[in-house]
């Protein structure tokens, strides 16, 4: 195979990988959606019903959960930002 063909077929595998690496980053980006609707329903919910401080340790807690499993979601970060008293 001459140097030209060998170019060629390398840009068609970066460029097929370039359009599977974007589908990637997509669904990742829309997994989070479903979690993230959920959560702001049930932080809105709690946070009028119970109080700041109240969703605020619940945040806490699930930090803390999450972190024993090696996972950092930012429950309380999130809490804080968007809710914060």
């Amino acid at each position: 195979m001459d140097d030209a063909l060998k170019i060629k077929a390398y840009e068609l595998l970066i460029q097929d990988m370039d359009e599977e690496l974007t589908q990637v980053r997509h669904d990742l980006d829309r997994s989070c959606d479903s979690w993230i609707f959920a959560f702001s329903h049930l932080a809105k919910f709690i946070r009028v019903k119970h109080g700041f401080d109240v969703l605020r340790s619940l945040a806490v807690e699930i930090d803390a959960e999450e972190a024993k499993h090696g996972s950092d979601k930012g429950f309380t970060d999130l809490v804080e930002c968007d809710y914060g008293g």
